[in-house]
């Protein structure tokens, strides 16, 4: 069962779908540079394993709080890690895409009449460097959304350790309350049909005449006093 859901929950997993779309996106740019005619290094591999990292995380993070069975796997300083270390992760794989980038369009420019991608150094004419560039654009943009989710995930975080719960869950001391048994027995002596149970919950019960505490055999009877 799917449960319900505050209107920040609903932009986080909006947010994670976006995510989503722009890694494979990402992904599909990054397999044509590898298919084009040149060299590549371990930045670019980096990026590229980066967006397979990302999928079995974003599984959990815009699936597992959404469901009532899956609910309990879902953990605030898990969802708050998760994001945090993914807008450092893909910060740093953009830098570094970048770098390389750069590194090839420099080290081509002396040769003359030729600038820009035109002059890149690691193979694949102009083609692959705008294919790089595009990468480096893609990875800005899903570093920014991670940003906002860890936002959002670090707000719920702090909601958690206020509540004990996370946003749109019941509160364990209301989804298992303890009973009142005092106002329940009240309750049901003032609404029941039989005289008897008119009474005094304060009152002591009346034994029944099988629990009068007998006399000990071994000591006798009780003493009875005759009058003089």
């Amino acid at each position: 069962m799917r449960l319900p859901e505050n209107l920040l929950q609903k932009a986080k997993i909006a947010l994670h779908g976006v995510q989503g779309f722009v890694i494979f996106l990402a992904w599909a740019i990054t397999i044509a540079i590898f298919t084009k005619p040149g060299s590549t290094d371990g930045r670019t591999k980096f990026f590229f394993a980066l967006c397979w990292f990302c999928i079995p995380l974003l599984i959990y993070q815009a699936g597992i709080p959404q469901f009532n069975r899956t609910k309990r796997f879902s953990n605030a300083y898990a969802h708050a890690a998760i994001d945090v270390l993914l807008a450092i992760f893909w910060f740093a794989a953009f830098i570094s895409v970048a770098t390389w980038t750069t590194e090839g369009i420099k080290h081509g420019v002396g040769r003359p009449g030729v600038k820009g991608c035109d002059a890149f150094k690691w193979g694949g004419g102009g083609s692959k460097c705008h294919l790089s560039q595009a990468t480096i654009g893609m990875g800005v943009i899903i570093f920014l959304l991670f940003l906002a989710t860890s936002y959002i995930s670090i707000k719920n975080l702090l909601y958690y350790r206020r509540n004990g719960s996370l946003p749109g869950a019941t509160p364990a001391h209301e989804a298992h309350p303890l009973p009142n048994t005092d106002d329940d027995d009240q309750a049901k002596y003032a609404f029941s049909s039989n005289p008897h149970d008119q009474r005094d919950p304060l009152r002591r019960p009346r034994r029944n005449r099988h629990e009068l505490p007998r006399h000990n055999r071994h000591l006798g009877p009780p003493a009875t006093v005759t009058p003089a």
